[in-house]
């Protein structure tokens, strides 16, 4: 079986949510990819992540945090996006809305978004 499954790097046209796909990294033992995270940095899974049934993908993130310079604006938790095939699906804007709570998003950390 091949594995699907890469890190994916949208544009940020807009601040409302991410536009289109600019780049893919494909995952690779031992691979580091470095990024700046910010508040219009839009990354994640591009595709749904397929590997054998008894195996997984494995990540770590790491972040240095620092004094934010002025005028930026405070967030709690990740700012997620729905997918063009997710867009008008209720129960996963539900679930994104929740998972971008601070208050909320222990609630559902673990489920499953496809």
């Amino acid at each position: 079986m091949d594995w699907v499954g890469s890190l994916g790097f949208w544009g940020n046209d807009s601040s409302e949510k991410p536009s289109e796909l600019i780049t893919s990294v494909w995952s690779k033992f031992n691979r580091a990819v470095i990024f700046d995270t910010t508040q219009n940095s839009g990354h994640g899974l591009p595709n749904q992540l397929n590997c054998p049934i008894d195996e997984s993908q494995k990540s770590m993130a790491v972040y240095f945090l620092c004094e934010p310079t002025n005028n930026v604006d405070t967030i709690g938790k990740a700012l997620f996006s729905p997918t063009i095939a997710q867009e008008n699906d209720e129960d996963i804007l539900q679930l994104i809305k929740k998972r971008s709570n601070v208050n909320t998003a222990s609630s559902v950390y673990g489920k499953k978004i496809i």
